[in-house]
């Protein structure tokens, strides 16, 4: 018998009991804003900011009746527990990209017309290695989609093998709001693959094969190069460069990984020395930058993105630590400025 388990690991719709991902910091900010001419946070509240994630969401509970809608812009805002990864595709054999054309397509092939909120597709999944599209959402003209994917874990009970199907949902997005969208996907390679494919078959309604020339064509990676990346860091107005990777520029050993001193979660930029000023002018294929990202409330957060452009392998951003949806977005957009240019 086939057990299939529902486990969402990327959850955007609301803040349940012990799901509170807001970061300590953030939520110290929050509480010290004023209501009424005084803090709107007492002392006590303040530390149970630095508390379990049943008291943090209590105090969002509060802060979102004290300043309505702070609930629900802190969900949108902090999508993920930790590190995220970043994969990015072009889709040329997509005629219609904007955002009639892509509601046109969800209408024709999902039978999905987006509203306010999450919709969720009708669907099910039987076996590992099956995907399906589990949700469509539609905010400001960026299309949010979950791509549900099945895989199959085994384990011995009682000397018999057992096998069940779980499944975890992979978010995909497309902002129609630029001029030439990327396909985003946020999970690692394999994931991302598979969740890009199940988009452009399912959403696009374009039948891409699973891998060879033809796949290219109709689904073509972004990629990046060092050039592409300074520009881009330049632009953004990093920290500075907080690591680096790459075969050694002084032909001491086979490759060097350079970092900055941590500071709490982030790394800081790169000590200014010979040796990191001579692998930064070498060919490298991990360049790290400390990102500042000053957020819409005033909260300014810190946290390292790494570019990652290996020769012969998938190129991807990979966010470190925690991460906003807005600085990330902020960094994408930057890629996709430049890889559409």
């Amino acid at each position: 018998m086939t057990l299939l388990l529902d486990l969402v690991i990327y959850s955007s719709k609301q803040f349940m009991p012990g799901e509170n991902i807001v970061p300590v910091e953030h939520l110290k900010h929050l509480l010290r804003k004023h209501k009424d001419g005084k803090p709107f946070g007492t002392k006590e509240m303040l530390e149970s900011a630095s508390g379990g994630v049943a008291a943090r969401d209590e105090l969002v509970a509060a802060l979102d009746r004290a300043f309505p809608g702070t609930r629900a812009r802190l969900a949108r805002m902090w999508r993920w527990h930790g590190s995220t990864a970043v994969h990015m595709w072009h889709l040329p054999a997509v005629a219609d990209l904007s955002a009639a054309g892509i509601k046109l397509l969800l209408k024709k092939n999902l039978n999905v017309t987006p509203g306010i909120g999450s919709t969720e597709v009708k669907g099910q999944l039987t076996k590992g290695g099956q995907s399906r599209i589990a949700e469509v959402e539609l905010v400001d003209e960026i299309l949010l989609v979950n791509v549900r994917r099945a895989g199959l874990t085994t384990w011995i009970y009682e000397g018999n093998e057992k096998e069940d199907v779980y499944t975890r949902d992979v978010e995909v997005a497309l902002d129609l709001n630029r001029t030439k969208p990327i396909l985003e996907v946020y999970a690692t390679l394999q994931d991302a693959r598979v969740a890009a494919t199940e988009f452009v078959r399912s959403v696009c309604g374009v039948n891409i094969p699973d891998a060879g020339a033809e796949r290219d064509k109709i689904m073509k990676p972004i990629i990046f190069t060092e050039s592409m990346v300074a520009t881009i860091s330049k632009r953004l107005k990093t920290g500075g460069e907080s690591g680096l990777a790459g075969p050694d520029a002084k032909g001491e050993h086979g490759e060097v990984h350079l970092y900055g001193k941590r500071e709490g979660t982030v790394l800081l930029p790169l000590v200014d020395s010979d040796r990191a000023r001579s692998q930064g002018a070498a060919k490298n294929h991990i360049r790290e930058f400390l990102l500042k990202f000053k957020h819409e409330d005033d909260y300014v957060h810190k946290s390292n993105v790494q570019f990652y452009f290996k020769s012969g392998q998938h190129p991807h951003l990979k966010f470190i630590n925690k991460t906003s949806r807005p600085a990330v977005h902020m960094v994408v957009g930057e890629v996709c400025e430049q890889a559409t240019q």
